[in-house]
């Protein structure tokens, strides 16, 4: 059982499935208990199915494995949670509420009898506990933020008065905590524990506390980032770093303020009396009593503040509760601040913690980047106190580098972490989220809930008990949470998934959270371009609902408005025959049939698509789909004729190949008749920045693309034609990159069909087709003219242009060309292209956009009265493709 205990996998796999098959009932738990913990997916693997294999242990046994393998079973590994199935399934057994064990038949039956749901009362709002160092300290209970100076000096007396041996105990206790978290981890109590302890105890005897921490792992969680690398007395990783010289470009990196605390502090554990952003409660809040009595201690024994423990401690300090008082006694503390390199910074910290109390962080709102599709923050307003500074406060990097813990009463902009639900730490992120004093905003009420859909295994038990402890603690308020921001994504996903996940925390009491939400995803799914995957299933869970709804309402528990539920309405009233719609249709049935006394509720307005854009737009609104600073290259046709086909079409994952074949006019060079040119590239290096494009020629049907032997085409603005180099570097005759500095060739209508190729490959990027648009290296008329011709092939498909006009919505300003192209090739087929779905689904999105540009002049000629679309409106029937062409039809006008 001790190799088993090393947690090293070779040993699990080698000794594990032989004590499950041979051992009793208590061996098999023991060795469960201890080898499921390992990080291989294989040797876990390797156990569950050596349990399949044998005899069902005892039913206490068998419920103990039950509650163990729960995390698996519902995790997002899906091997992992088919070895548990299988397990659960060889047993006769099946895990039911809060992981016991229940007969399978027995909840089958129960289910069918039992309604789902119950409308509970919300919690008053809890009260936060006072932080603890765990050193059996007086005074735990629960304050508010006005303690007042009796929580001044509480921790630090706890820590100036603990036995030596008790503080060793304490922090090797809270060490031992941190090393069993996943990469990640979060900043909480336990994290705030172990360097206030460290410091504390090196203050001591440094030689002792490296002793107490020798077992620290190198570890990427707060609290021992750097602990690992002190102890062995090497250079901390997460000290910012400067710029590196051999490196063109490369900038200094800057660590935000958790991190950076935490190198800064233990870089210098035990040359300060007190670290000075230790939390005054579990919210990570800090008094301002606090603050002021630590740097008096500072002051008096002339020690040095670390500059990022100092920002640290201001952020949790809540600048509301500061009075004339502090500002004065603030005022007189004249503390040094040095900088993690060494150097003394030119401001005193009483000076700056009282310029900045005054005149503290604002927190920035976020909102949906269209351009990157996640919700981030509008800008960020450095505080003035903080200008002697390094810059740690960030709102032009992913999340901000800004963690739950780091601002106490933060809001949206310090929880964008909480919609990673791949990450092993949100479960600690979340129990962090929920030990805040007030309740939470939109966008956390969301995810905490969201998260519930599909947690990492290791997180499962965290995040499941947070979500509880958000209800109990009265932070989780009923219509608070904001559909839109599920996942910090434009789009949200497992939908599914959340319906399930809705249907268990009802039965939980959280009804009155979960309904409301699920109405406002169908009306989401409502207004987005298609219906969002796992509408149905949402509905579905509307509808198993609904009978301990109107019980609610029956006795007073819930208003007469819960039963509005406009969003399932209006998909009720919608077109179609879907699962969805079906669905939806019953449920209003239902409440016709049981509440036919209730007042007629709204009805959403969806009438397609295209109203989810005002029909008057501004010129600020006209300009996210048009941007006027963006001038394109004027059009360069080529002449080329453009054949499109799938390089394998029995490939699993198809190339598409491009052939451009010139007439011997259209070459800058004499040749005897037409030259051919093929390629299949996701690389278009030469074309975005040399203005050429390497192709193999090809001189016989039995020639294929060869990327070492290939001929380099540009246009020849002198000639008016296309010129064929044997070199790369044509400039200098070698196959090295065309040097920069000189002027580049446009690109022609060739190339462009080139670049648009990319997308189109089975796995392609439309990274390059944004880039071009937007430097403006591809126009409309250019794009015109090579969707046009790509469209003489039935292997090329417009879908993903389409797609990516729905997505990023400044692209319309060269990309509309492949909607009306599509509709004109669409017209001449005697039947509707499978693809033409999608290409209206696109126009119906930017209709307004499309009427707005046609009216101003910048969709003309032909291409405004949109050819073939009222040829295929007119066709009868009652397909998809010519409903939709009808709907666009009429909002073009």
């Amino acid at each position: 059982m001790s190799a088993i205990a090393t947690g090293d996998a070779p040993l699990v796999e080698a000794f594990g499935p032989a004590l499950i098959a041979h051992g009793d009932d208590n061996t098999l738990l023991e060795v469960l208990q201890l080898g499921l913990g390992v990080k291989s997916k294989k040797a876990r693997r390797a156990l569950l199915a050596a349990a399949t294999g044998r005899q069902a242990p005892s039913a206490g046994v068998a419920a103990d494995v039950a509650v163990l393998i729960e995390p698996l079973k519902i995790g997002n590994d899906v091997p992992l949670a088919r070895a548990a199935r299988r397990l659960l399934d060889a047993w006769g057994i099946a895990s039911g509420p809060g992981g016991a064990v229940a007969d399978a038949s027995a909840s089958s039956n129960t289910a069918q009898t039992e309604a789902r749901g119950r409308w509970d009362a919300t919690p008053p709002l809890w009260q936060v506990p006072l932080f603890s160092l765990a050193l059996g300290e007086a005074g735990g209970g629960a304050s508010g933020p006005a303690g007042g100076a009796a929580l001044a000096t509480a921790g630090t007396e706890a820590l100036a008065v603990a036995d030596t041996d008790a503080l060793i105990a304490a922090v090797t206790a809270a060490a031992a905590e941190l090393t069993g978290r996943p990469e990640g981890g979060a900043v909480d109590p336990t994290a705030e524990r172990v360097l206030a302890l460290a410091n504390e105890l090196a203050r001591r005897d440094t030689g002792l506390a490296r002793t107490a921490l020798r077992g620290v792992r190198q570890h990427w969680v707060p609290g021992l980032r750097c602990i690992a690398q002190w102890v062995a007395g090497e250079q901390l990783t997460a000290l910012d770093r400067p710029a590196r010289p051999d490196f063109p470009g490369s900038k200094p990196t800057i660590f935000g303020p958790s991190p950076a605390r935490d190198a800064a502090v233990t870089k210098r554990l035990g040359e300060v009396p007190v670290l000075l952003s230790t939390p005054t409660w579990d919210d990570m809040g800090l008094s301002i009593d606090e603050l002021v009595a630590r740097l008096r201690v500072y002051a008096d024994e002339r020690a040095t503040a670390s500059e990022a423990d100092l920002l640290l401690a201001l952020l949790r300090v809540d600048a509301t509760t500061v009075t004339l008082t502090h500002r004065d006694a603030l005022s007189e503390l004249d503390v040094a601040i040095v900088g993690q390199d060494g150097a003394t910074l030119p401001v005193r910290a009483g000076a700056v913690a009282c310029a900045y109390l005054a005149h503290p962080l604002t927190e920035p709102e976020v909102e949906l980047d269209p351009q990157r599709h996640w919700w981030a923050p509008t800008g960020l307003e450095q505080p003035p106190a903080l200008a002697a500074f390094p810059t740690r406060l960030k709102a032009d990097t992913y999340r901000s580098d800004i963690e739950v813990g780091v601002l106490p009463a933060g809001g949206d902009w310090a929880s964008l972490t909480t919609g990673d639900t791949d990450s092993s730490a949100l479960g600690l992120v979340l129990r962090q989220l929920v030990r805040r004093r007030t309740p939470l905003t939109p966008g956390q009420a969301v995810n905490l809930i969201g998260a519930q859909r599909g947690l990492h295994e290791r997180a499962v038990a965290d995040g499941v008990l947070a979500i509880r402890e958000g209800w109990e603690r009265g932070l989780l308020i009923p219509g608070v949470a904001d559909v839109r921001k599920l996942g910090w994504t434009d789009t949200p996903t497992k939908l599914a998934a959340l319906a399930s996940a809705c249907l268990d925390l009802a039965d939980e009491g959280m009804l009155a959270v979960v309904w409301p939400l699920l109405d406002d995803l169908v009306a989401l799914s409502l207004a987005a371009p298609r219906r969002l995957a796992g509408t149905a299933e949402i509905v579905e869970a509307v509808g198993e609902l609904l009978p301990a709804v109107i019980s609610a309402v029956e006795v007073g528990v819930a208003t007469g408005t819960a039963l509005e539920i406009a969003g399932v309405r209006a998909l009720a009233a919608a077109g179609g025959s879907s699962r969805a719609v079906q669905l939806a249709r019953s449920v209003v049935e239902r409440l016709a049939e049981v509440a036919p006394t209730l007042p007629e509720a709204p009805r959403a307005t969806v009438l397609n698509p295209a109203t989810h854009v005002p029909a008057t737009l501004t010129e600020a609104e006209f300009a996210v789909f048009w941007p006027a600073d963006v001038e394109a290259q004027p059009v360069i046709d080529d002449g080329a004729s453009i054949k499109a086909t799938w390089q394998d079409p029995a490939a699993s994952t198809r190339l598409l190949e491009i052939e451009l074949e010139f007439a011997p006019e259209r070459l800058a060079d004499p040749t005897d008749g037409p030259r051919r040119f093929r390629t299949r590239t996701a690389w278009f290096y030469d074309i975005e920045e040399e203005g050429q494009c390497g192709m193999t020629e090809i001189l016989s049907d039995a020639d294929d693309v060869r990327h070492d032997s290939r001929a380099w085409l540009r246009w020849d603005p002198a000639a008016r034609a296309v010129r064929v180099a044997e070199h790369r570097n044509w400039r200098d005759g070698n196959a090295g990159p065309l040097g920069r500095g000189e002027a580049v060739p446009p690109i022609t209508v060739g190339m462009v069909a080139v670049l648009l190729s990319g997308m189109s490959h089975d796995n392609g990027s439309g990274y390059h087709v944004l880039a071009a648009v937007r430097a403006g290296l591809v126009g409309a008329d250019s794009v015109r003219l090579a969707v046009g011709r790509l469209l003489e092939s039935p292997d090329f498909t417009p879908v993903k242009l389409a797609g990516m006009i729905e997505s990023e919505p400044d692209t319309l300003r060269a990309l509309w060309p492949a909607l009306t192209e599509s509709v004109r090739v669409a017209a001449e087929q005697s039947a509707p292209p499978k693809w033409l779905n999608r290409v209206l689904d696109a126009a119906l999105v930017r209709a307004p956009v499309l009427v707005e540009a046609r009216r101003r002049g910048l969709i003309a000629g032909d291409a405004s009265a949109w050819p073939g679309l009222a040829d295929i409106a007119a066709r009868k029937g009652s397909q998809a493709a010519l409903r939709k062409a009808r709907m666009l039809l009429d909002a073009l006008g």
